[in-house]
């Protein structure tokens, strides 16, 4: 028999695993070593797959071409997935090459940097655990009772081509057939240029799984499950950047920070909608919590951390690609100068362009597939032109400071959360405006003067915001509200700060703090309020309206199966299966004409009024103008007129049971 393994083997085991692990920082040449070993098995991975699928992948965009139709999904996905990996492995040869240039030893190993005792004390609190926790919690019982709400456009779009699949009603007479998305498309369709790979791939397990646990059934729409990803992200962004500004800015900055994000309107919104927007705040959020490891220790794991945030930051949402050039910018001249004053080695400078070489060799990999679809919705799409003025800088300021729009956007709405409308018309609510400006001003210059990974937050965040304008005013392209969300942790953390900022003071600036609390809390509390009990566009009313329910409720029973529905500028055909979408007078004219045979009411809605009267005004007018419908209902949308949506009924027909 063999005999029993010595505790020295044990340890002499362990020792050679350690030695061979490829984040070591105290010998130069097992990390070397170490790093060899890796580059070359990812090396003969990619160059494996490349030359097995030389003859086939590559070949499949010609074939399509041949027979005369676009390529698939499971055609140009595979034949683009091989160009990236032949470029990936071009840029793991460069590495390898010039390995000898950039994994040497830490020249920050062992040295006592500035906010490591700021890092010690946040975690050593005894408290800690239990402040998260609890203002998680608040975020959370915020955040839930929006998981239900109804989808709303950009939502139903993605949820039907990238999450669920499609009803397929050939004639309002006959039964819907239900096509589901094959795992191809949701990875790699991007035909309207929104596919969010990252979250898609997350939203997709979610509605599988409820779907398994028997919660859903196939077609059924399950907004809670394609929502979670970004409920989770959202809470994991909040506790992230609390983490962070406890560590660099004070215990008190850590719990204000923590409960600036709980209660941010625009985190709220966002962090509930099944988009992936919350997905891109996380990667940053995680990113900068690398990027100030980093920079005080100089460890390989948190400049891949670091890089890591970055990856899941672009491909979440390619928007943040302004944020991105300015933090890579000033990060590196930051460590250049750093470097020149002698104050970090060679490897301090080469060691975040690693990680950001492996963080867009893995983007690479996964978005190639789809970005000749998304440049080509950019350069085609009109909705992405026009002129970004006035307008533009209030409403993204708005969403800053208070997940609100500057302007109107949804006049005669009652309730709106337009500034314009409640914070301008009330000399309390101004006053509290101003206040929560000053505090982020004042937050704003603590994380300046801090340096670090909290400068570089500032000016990442800031310069990203210039950068977004300046390009959309060159190029003449209308970029929406929501491509600034990158700016979002700049202002939760900033304005934790600056509350901080004043409560630290004393006398009558100690008072203005408390008052600065309280502006921030009615603020944020009378948007999330709104938000908690409205939804972005009511795409599923109508059809509650109409048949009772949602699909299956929507053909359970006889009553509810006799209307006909159709919609155009409208996602309807998400909740009911057995809705019409029309694209011409002739499909209503039809409908019209089975309604009166068959006896059977007609009810039609639509979205996007604005849309719907440039481009189907025939359509439009014929329900508005014609004399045979009549309106029923309006429902309106949370901050947004286009978003309105109207529901009309055809005359001389009898009213739904």
């Amino acid at each position: 028999m063999p005999a029993p393994r010595s505790v020295s083997d044990s340890s002499s085991a362990g020792s050679w695993w350690r030695s061979w692990w490829p984040l070591r920082e105290d010998e130069s040449r097992s990390g070397r070593r170490s790093w060899t070993v890796v580059l070359l098995a990812l090396l003969v991975l990619l160059g494996g797959i490349v030359w097995a699928m030389a003859d086939d992948w590559p070949r499949l965009l010609e074939k399509a071409a041949q027979r005369g139709r676009p390529a698939l999904a499971k055609e140009f996905g595979p034949a683009l997935l091989w160009k990236a990996m032949l470029v990936n492995a071009g840029l793991t040869l460069v590495l390898l090459a010039t390995l000898p240039w950039w994994a040497g030893p830490n020249s920050l190993a062992g040295r006592m940097q500035e906010g490591d005792e700021g890092e010690a004390r946040w975690l050593g609190w005894r408290w800690r655990r239990v402040v998260v926790g609890l203002l998680l919690l608040v975020g959370l019982l915020v955040r839930l009772p929006r998981l239900e709400q109804s989808l709303y456009n950009d939502e139903a779009h993605n949820y039907v081509r990238l999450f669920s699949g499609n009803w397929e009603l050939e004639s309002p007479e006959q039964e819907p057939v239900f096509k589901p998305v094959t795992w191809v498309e949701t990875v790699w369709r991007n035909s309207n240029g929104s596919n969010s790979q990252p979250f898609s791939i997350l939203a997709r397990a979610c509605l599988d799984g409820a779907k398994k646990m028997g919660w859903a059934e196939p077609g059924e729409v399950v907004e809670w499950a394609v929502r979670l990803p970004s409920l989770v992200a959202g809470l994991l962004t909040v506790a992230l950047l609390g983490g962070m500004a406890g560590r660099r800015l004070g215990r008190g900055a850590g719990v204000a920070v923590l409960g600036v994000g709980a209660l941010h309107p625009w985190m709220v919104m966002y962090g509930t909608e099944a988009r992936g927007h919350a997905l891109m705040l996380l990667g940053l959020a995680l990113a900068w919590w690398g990027l100030d490891k980093a920079l005080r220790r100089g460890r390989w794991v948190d400049w891949l951390t670091y890089g890591a945030g970055i990856f899941v930051a672009a491909t979440a949402f390619i928007g943040c690609v302004y944020h991105l050039v300015v933090l890579s910018a000033s990060l590196m001249l930051g460590q250049l100068w750093r470097w020149r004053r002698g104050t970090v080695g060679w490897d301090q400078v080469v060691r975040p362009v690693v990680a950001s070489v492996l963080a867009a060799m893995a983007g690479l990999q996964l978005m190639l597939p789809i970005l000749p679809d998304l440049m080509r919705m950019l350069k085609e799409y009109t909705v992405v032109r026009g002129v970004m003025g006035l307008d533009w800088w209030q409403n993204t300021t708005g969403l800053l400071l208070t997940g609100c729009n500057w302007n109107d956007l949804a006049a005669g709405v009652e309730g709106s959360l337009a500034l314009e409308r409640w914070a301008l018309s009330d000399p309390v609510w101004m006053v509290a405006l101003a206040l929560l400006v000053v505090t982020m001003g004042l937050g704003s210059w603590e994380l300046w003067r801090r340096g670090g990974a909290p400068r570089r937050l500032l000016v990442a965040a800031a310069g990203g915001w210039l950068l977004a304008w300046l390009v959309g005013r060159v190029q003449g392209m209308l970029l929406m509200r929501w491509y600034t969300y990158f700016t979002l942790a700049w202002a939760v953390v900033a304005i934790g700060a600056g509350l901080v900022v004043w409560l630290r003071r004393s006398g009558w600036q100690r008072v203005i703090g408390g008052l600065a609390v309280v502006a921030c809390g009615a603020i944020f509390l009378r948007a999330d309020v709104r938000l908690m009990h409205w939804g972005k566009q009511q795409e599923r009313a109508p059809v509650v309206r109409v048949r009772g329910g949602p699909y299956p409720e929507s053909m359970a029973t006889e009553a509810a199966r006799q209307p006909l529905t159709a919609a155009f500028w409208a996602n309807g055909n998400v909740y009911d299966p057995m809705l019409t979408g029309l694209r011409s007078v002739e499909d209503l004219q039809a409908l019209m004409k089975l309604s009166r045979l068959r006896g059977r009411p007609l009810w039609v809605s639509y979205a996007h009024r604005g849309a719907a009267a440039r481009y189907s005004p025939e359509l439009l007018a014929l329900v508005e103008e014609g004399g045979e419908f009549e309106r029923m209902e309006v429902f309106l949308p949370l901050e947004d007129r286009d978003m309105t949506t109207y529901l009309y009924r055809l005359k001389e027909t009898p009213a739904a049971q």
